[in-house]
């Protein structure tokens, strides 16, 4: 069976975590000592027969400060004759998330595979997100689209990560992403149900409603569109955006509205000058 070793650490930090689980008990009696004396908070999750053996080697004082039971960590008891104990997604995705660990970095490519290490992925970000680690979460998404660039999960969660690290640049142009993959392949409907579920958690977002009128315009969605026009409309003017607030008129204008005339009268007092010749 293959080892694989971490063998470097970014920075020198106490070893804290220790997953300790071996059929030949020799050394222990000289690895164990060892950990607890670099740090006496040091947590060794153990099972089986290498349980016992640290927690004879600890005694009970010890034992109950710096030993814990892998069932009792995972909350899931030992199966098939206690040869399963370790496949859990908090034991595993504490190892796959080393920065150094290559297994990970070098696993088969394969479909199944590949299937694994998204969902593999997914966990990992989503216990990023609970430590609040926004920027590893990020990189985790971003792994994913880069193994499955079409990954609807991976692109809204970077819309919503990338403004938490300061980069609200960067959020809207992941929507995009997304919004341009589904036309491609031919999902407007998918498109706009995305569009209108953010608008839901995000009436007021200027881009967001700008995003979802067009959908609509290049839907046909006629009357879908000038609802959405008519709040970005006043969307940007409540933000100052007077240029973007006459371009949207003019949109709402071109659609011949029921009420016309009121939009015009608007358009006249804040362009200076008569609507746009409506064509034919």
């Amino acid at each position: 069976m293959a080892l694989n070793i971490v063998e470097k650490i970014d920075g020198a930090v106490n070893v804290k975590h220790v997953l300790a689980s071996v059929s030949d008990k020799r050394g222990l009696d000289c690895l164990v000592p060892g950990l607890v004396a670099a740090n006496p908070d040091v947590k060794i999750y153990s099972t089986g027969g290498t349980y016992a053996a640290i927690e004879t080697l600890l005694g009970p004082e010890a034992a109950a400060r710096n030993l814990v039971a892998v069932a009792a960590y995972t909350g899931q008891p030992e199966m098939q004759g206690g040869l399963v104990k370790t496949l859990d997604f908090k034991i595993y995705l504490g190892l796959l998330s080393e920065t150094y660990n290559e297994a990970f970095r070098l696993a088969p490519r394969g479909n199944p595979e590949k299937e694994w290490q998204i969902r593999i992925l997914h966990r990992m970000a989503d216990l990023d997100v609970q430590r609040l680690d926004w920027s590893a979460a990020i990189k985790d998404n971003e792994e994913i689209l880069r193994i499955s660039p079409d990954d609807e999960r991976a692109h809204l969660a970077l819309f919503r990560l990338y403004p938490r690290t300061g980069h609200s640049h960067l959020s809207i142009g992941a929507l995009d992403k997304l919004i341009r993959r589904y036309l491609t392949n031919d999902k407007t409907a998918k498109a706009l149900t995305v569009l209108e579920d953010l608008i839901e958690s995000q009436p007021d977002s200027i881009p967001l409603r700008a995003r979802i009128a067009q959908l609509c315009l290049n839907l046909g969605k006629r009357d879908q569109a000038l609802q959405h026009l008519d709040i970005l409309g006043d969307l940007q003017l409540e933000a100052g955006h007077r240029e973007g607030a006459i371009k949207t008129i003019e949109a709402i204008l071109a659609l011949n509205p029921p009420n016309e005339a009121v939009y015009a009268d608007l358009y006249r007092e804040m362009a200076q000058r008569e609507p746009p010749a409506r064509k034919p």
